[in-house]
């Protein structure tokens, strides 16, 4: 492997600073059985950063991943369809090939798609520990092409010897949804086994009060396993699985029909853990594979099918030379694949299999020179197949103020990110000749405390120029056997800004409000225009009360402004949601939520359908 490492001195205060983790939720907690995605200490200080946990996924009864992601501030959904569709995440500006999502250290993204992107949807909600969202380039463990961010989920683990749950829930729109889970310790082995199911009749796709008549419903069952051997005091080893089906029913363009898509996934990792404590070190050596199976039915003779898989081996080493400096080096290969087979379009060659390598070093050095002063860079070098190398780097710095309670911090960095295989390959809109992008960004923001902590404030400011934007141009002819014209093509420099915003305050004892603003806008530099598929504003807001120790109820407020896809823009709207939870004793929840309370009629996306007002309630038992 050809590595080329970046060093980097620290010289002084970097002027841009950058915000430290959500204001209204926990900071980062990474799973003892996964170190490998924690970074040096300092480096936790000085990134931008949100945390949703699981007391936070059942205190609101977020039941997939989207609803996650809406609570974040900068990050936004693109949705192409309704029910279980395929959103796309966009992080600052940049789009989902510039956002990375990690599961247990597994790297999802799906090759066989425009962006290689991620496909929110289908994983069991119960089965998460947490999930950070690190804002901003993040060159260093996670990759190059992380320019928008990096998305980081961790799943539970086995904290007794023995325990299980299962949950039901019925609702609105036929809605059926099961889950169970078992997990335990036994001396040096702990486990965890879930599965999960859900079936909903669903409502158009096509928004009825366009005409849309027929229900397209939605059906998606999976399960995940972790097994656990701690051999010796210094040496673990962990294995995660996960399996996840869905069937998904849509209709395509503005209009009724019956097309259908069928989507397999599947994770698997193995890891092994050493420490040294002596020498303060600890490596992680691990082995990953994601793979993700897609057959398109259009109501023509054969289906389309659509392959894409990602194997990674992957080296970490984290070293702790004294409380104040801590140094994170690392290296990792991997293989990149698709195979696409359209037997209904371009009859001359309707299928495509290939396949690319990558390899990648990199370096992260953090200094704690005073008490309250942290600085932190990484170097990273990368190379592959078909676009050679490219190196990228980050610096960042952190000062907190224990007098105010402030806290002020900055980074900057790049990222490189090439064409997905998709977009090089496919047979109707690939384009060989793609360039990669490159992108650099800076942020700079402050948290602060007020009354001992019961309200913080944390605002972030930043800025990303993205060179050689790959974006869909309908401007070619369709190619032979093909049903449409137009290609990928690098078409834009664009420049993304905005600011974001958190606050949580504590009322009373019992009373607690939090909210989230994104004022972001994002423009094609060559022309001056503004790119209308982002959203000028996003906001959230919850108000929250502990009626008694056992009855909590919550409300939450939904904002998002205009945007367009495809020439189409769809109005602005907000919607509100009510939730009421009740732990009956140990063993016994139950909840209830009434969705869209006051029956909005909105749509993310023009044509597209959205739930009415919408009833759910079920109980969860645990033992």
């Amino acid at each position: 492997m050809k590595a080329r490492l970046l060093v980097f001195s620290i010289p002084c205060l970097f002027p841009a600073t950058l915000a430290t983790a959500s204001s209204t939720l926990p900071p980062l907690t990474v799973s003892e059985t996964i170190p490998a995605m924690a970074g040096v200490s300092q480096e936790q200080t000085t990134i931008s950063q949100s945390t949703v946990t699981a007391e936070d996924i059942q205190r609101n009864q977020i039941t997939r991943l989207d609803e996650v992601f809406q609570q974040i501030p900068g990050l936004s959904l693109s949705h192409t369809n309704g029910y279980g569709d395929q959103a796309q995440l966009r992080l600052r500006g940049a789009g989902a090939r510039n956002v990375r999502v990690f599961i247990d250290g597994i790297e999802v993204s799906d090759t066989s798609r425009s962006q290689s992107q991620f496909y929110v949807s289908g994983m069991n909600m119960d089965d998460i520990e947490s999930v950070d969202v690190l804002r901003g380039p993040q060159a260093g463990r996670f990759g190059a092409d992380t320019g928008g961010g990096v998305i980081n989920i961790t799943t539970k683990r086995a904290n007794a010897p023995f325990s299980g749950k299962s949950a039901v829930e019925l609702g609105s729109y036929k809605t059926r949804r099961g889950q169970s889970m078992i997990s335990g310790l036994s001396g040096p082995i702990d486990y965890r086994v879930s599965l999960h199911g859900e079936n909903r009749g669903g409502y158009s796709d096509y928004n009825k009060r366009r005409g849309g008549t027929e229900r397209d419903g939605y059906r998606q069952w999976g399960g995940a396993a972790r097994l656990g051997l701690q051999a010796t005091e210094e040496a673990r080893l962990d294995s995660f699985v996960r399996y996840t089906r869905e069937d998904r029913f849509y209709d395509w363009n503005t209009q009724d029909t019956f097309d259908s898509v069928d989507i397999t996934s599947h994770q698997a990792r193995l890891a092994g853990t050493h420490k040294t404590p002596s020498l303060g070190l600890t490596q992680v050596i691990a082995v990953s594979d994601s793979k993700t199976e897609r057959a398109i039915v259009r109501g023509l003779p054969l289906p389309d099918a659509y392959k894409g898989q990602r194997s990674r081996l992957d080296y970490l080493g984290t070293w702790t030379l004294n409380p104040s400096v801590n140094i994170q080096f690392g290296a990792d290969l991997g293989r990149d694949s698709i195979n696409l087979s359209a037997p209904n379009y371009a009859s001359s060659s309707p299928n495509t299999d290939v396949s690319l390598r990558t390899h990648g070093a990199f370096m992260t050095l953090g200094i704690t020179p005073l008490d309250n002063l942290d600085f932190i860079a990484s170097g990273r070098t990368d190379n592959q197949t078909h676009h050679g190398g490219d190196e990228n780097w980050k610096l960042g710095a952190a000062y907190h103020v224990a007098l105010t309670g402030t806290t002020i911090h900055g980074s900057y960095g790049t990222a490189w990110q090439t064409p997905s295989l998709y977009e090089r390959y496919d047979v109707c809109g690939g384009n060989p000749n793609l360039k990669s992008e490159s992108l650099r960004g800076w942020d700079t923001g402050f948290q602060q405390r007020f009354d001992s902590g019961r309200t913080i404030l944390s605002v972030d400011w930043f800025k990303n120029m993205i060179k050689d934007q790959i974006s869909w141009s309908s401007k070619s002819s369709a190619r032979p056997g093909c049903p449409y014209g137009g290609n990928y093509e690098n078409t834009a420099r664009v420049r993304a800004r905005g600011v974001e915003t958190e606050f949580s305050v504590r009322l009373t004892n019992t009373l607690t409000a939090r909210g989230t603003h994104t004022w972001q806008i994002s423009e094609n530099k060559l022309t001056g225009e503004r790119l209308r598929d982002l959203p000028l504003h996003q906001a959230t807001g919850s108000l929250g009360w502990a009626i008694t120790p056992a009855l909590h109820a919550q409300t939450n407020l939904r904002y998002r402004d205009q945007a367009s896809q495809f020439g189409e823009r769809a109005s602005e709207y907000w919607v509100a949601d009510f939730k009421l939870g009740w732990v009956v004793n140990e063993t016994l929840r139950i909840h209830g939520r009434m969705e869209n309370v006051l029956n909005r009629r909105y749509e993310e996306q023009y044509g597209r359908g959205t739930p009415g007002r919408s009833v759910f309630a079920g109980l969860t038992v645990q033992y």
